[in-house]
């Protein structure tokens, strides 16, 4: 009996480290699995930071576009307004000498017009000499 009970101590030993092993190896694929998830989880977070460290450099190259942009288009208003201003100027200054020629026009054919007067009003006053001598 004794060796019996030793055969059976035996086996029941032999299962039990059977069972065991099998538990082991399930808890080792367990964590295993768990390790690879967390390798997974972690590559994913390095991706993410990637990612948003890309779109943090794309958000501040679109600001200085957009900045270079807004800088592009006042330069073009002040430039267009240089434009018409200078244009206004011009015409203005173009008006201002063909007044200015007009009015020496003007006072050109005044002049003419007085002389004219003055020969008619010598002539008329000789013409009455004459007549009166």
């Amino acid at each position: 009996m004794s060796e019996n009970n030793n055969q059976m101590v035996s086996r029941k030993g032999d299962a039990a480290s059977m069972f065991l092993n099998e538990v082991f190896e399930r808890v080792e694929g367990k964590i295993m699995g768990l390790e690879q998830s967390v390798q997974l989880m972690g590559m994913e977070q390095r991706k993410e930071k990637e990612n948003l460290g890309r779109l943090e450099v794309s958000n501040i190259k679109n600001s200085d576009e957009f900045r270079n942009m807004i800088v592009q288009l006042q330069n073009d208003q002040n430039h267009r307004l240089e434009i018409k201003v200078t244009d206004l100027v011009n015409r203005l200054l173009t008006e201002q000498e063909e007044r200015g020629r007009q009015i020496e026009d003007m006072r050109y054919q005044i002049d003419i017009k007085d002389r004219m007067d003055r020969e008619k009003g010598r002539q008329g006053v000789e013409e009455m000499r004459e007549r009166y001598n």
